[in-house]
């Protein structure tokens, strides 16, 4: 294994001096369990933390890393706490969640915005009444499609979210 960066003989891996590695792992939760009932990946990931360290396995030499920082993202449709090396390797970490807004929310935001834009460009106000149908209507299509073109392995990109439903309505 050779990270970008230095190494030397001794078996320590590292960014270049004065710089650090920040590591990006999307959907931890998705590991499977390997026949002994353990997430190996996330088991990996844990001895990394805990001992900043992985193992040569040709040499099975300690190969230490340095300056490096994990940042992962979790989904909420599993239960962490029902899987023990979760627990044990969610404990490393701080988080942070975001929650979804209301239909009302998403109204009052996006009327507000066309509002603005109609304003600005100088439109008249006989189209001021048009805002609250036409935020509905896309909302209404957002939901729609949000909730039957559900993302696959093979098309994850059908993952829909309010950056979708906010460039509908930039483009109306």
């Amino acid at each position: 294994m050779e990270l970008i960066g230095y190494s030397d003989p001794l078996g320590v891996y590292g960014p270049p001096l004065g710089m650090r590695y920040v590591l990006f792992i999307d959907d931890v939760n998705t590991s499977t369990r390997n026949k002994y009932g353990v997430f190996s990946s996330i088991e990996l990931l844990r001895h990394c933390i805990e001992y900043n360290q992985w193992y040569n396995t040709e040499t099975a030499t300690p190969v230490q890393l340095v300056d490096l920082q994990l940042i992962c993202s979790f989904t909420t449709k599993h239960d962490v706490d029902s899987y023990p090396s979760y627990a044990r390797f969610c404990r490393h970490f701080n988080f942070i969640s975001n929650d979804l807004f209301d239909d009302e929310t998403l109204k009052s935001i996006f009327s507000k915005i066309m509002l603005w834009h109609l304003d600005t460009r100088g439109f008249s106000k006989e189209f001021d009444p048009c805002i609250d149908q036409i935020v509905d209507a896309t909302l209404a299509i957002h939901r729609l499609v949000q909730n039957n073109l559900l993302p696959l392995p093979d098309k994850s990109h059908y993952i829909f979210n309010l950056r979708d439903f906010s460039r509908i309505v930039q483009v109306i």
